[in-house]
């Protein structure tokens, strides 16, 4: 479980100080933040939970997020861009995370456009960029980031082979450090 606390202590000098939204079970960050974003929610807004019922990622294929075993993390950002350079949330929210993975846990993530988080030729994570658009200019995007962190095991048949930190590393990782450096990573 993460220390929610600690979690605002560690973000004070951020933007996404104050702005922290935790559920224990949520069926999407995505959705939650979506949703808070139509509603008038903060530029910076962070929706995250401990498990998902219905995590998905690009394409609406299904994201498995069980309880406790990876990180599930939405950020609703406003920026001041045009909508024609929204491809580049999603490269940028990878390096951000695959600099949080090495800032963290100590190793090494690469990047498969659009969205994929690799360790070898194993996917550690994903990317689920999500916005609304006005008059050629970026009104939000949601930008949600899943990463595989304590599963031991994976549904069959995926079409990329999946793996974990966790296996990926030897040992078992923390959630919350890797949290803080993805956050400030983004920001």
């Amino acid at each position: 479980m993460f220390d929610l606390a600690a979690l605002e202590a560690a973000l004070a000098d951020t933007i996404f100080a104050g702005k922290l939204h935790f559920a224990p079970v949520t069926d999407s960050t995505n959705t939650d933040a979506l949703a808070a974003a139509r509603a008038g929610a903060a530029h910076g807004s962070v929706y995250f939970a401990d498990e998902q019922l219905a995590g998905r990622g690009r394409g609406d294929h299904g994201w498995r997020s069980a309880a406790g075993e990876g990180l599930y993390v939405s950020v609703l950002l406003r920026p001041a861009m045009e909508a024609r350079r929204l491809p580049l949330l999603p490269l940028a929210a990878g390096l951000a995370a695959a600099d949080a993975i090495r800032a963290a846990c100590g190793l090494e993530a690469d990047l498969r456009w659009p969205n994929d988080l690799m360790m070898g030729l194993r996917k550690a994570g994903g990317i689920l960029v999500e916005s609304k658009t006005e008059a050629g200019k970026v009104a939000f995007a949601v930008v949600g980031i899943g990463i595989n962190v304590h599963q031991r095991e994976f549904a069959p048949g995926l079409a990329t082979p999946a793996t974990s930190l966790d296996l990926e590393a030897g040992y078992r990782m923390s959630r919350q450090p890797l949290l803080v450096s993805l956050l400030k990573s983004l920001e």
